[in-house]
């Protein structure tokens, strides 16, 4: 399609395109503090540590773990489009420099959605999967016990 804008949607775990043309654009709605901010430009895992390194209104997450022995990170399903394989690695090393021995439960949040399968915490997490294994937790809201 010729004299165009084409804009990324994003759609489950693919994006669409729509084309349309210039007069049919009235403009691009972006979260205020967005617009100029050059970490959109950078790869997810930097933004994510950009997020990490400079909290809003809040201590850094390494000072908030520091002498903690438990720690919970509670993460989506598989219905949502989290990108954990990218989110998570840093924000565990970040939890890590504050409590390097601390023991951390990964808590899958089902909801009340059907259990998440082994292939999806395998797309879902990654690489950390095997680190984390023993304490992966998926939540079940029928368990009485």
């Amino acid at each position: 399609m010729t004299d165009s804008i084409t804009i990324r949607l994003p759609y489950g775990r693919d994006t669409l395109l729509l084309h349309l043309p210039p007069d049919r654009l009235a403009g691009i709605l972006v979260p205020p503090g967005l617009a100029n901010d050059s970490r959109l430009s950078a790869d997810p895992v930097s933004m994510v540590r950009a997020a990490l390194e400079n909290p809003i209104g809040s201590p850094r997450l390494r000072d908030l773990a520091t002498g903690k022995e438990n720690i919970v990170v509670v993460t989506p399903d598989h219905t949502r489009p989290m990108p954990s394989r990218l989110t998570l690695p840093p924000l565990l090393a970040e939890i890590r420099k504050g409590a390097p021995d601390a023991r951390i439960t990964l808590l899958v949040a089902t909801g009340v959605h059907r259990s998440t399968r082994e292939s999806e915490l395998n797309e879902r997490f990654g690489d950390i999967l095997p680190a984390y294994q023993a304490g992966l937790t998926v939540h079940d809201c029928d368990r009485t016990e």
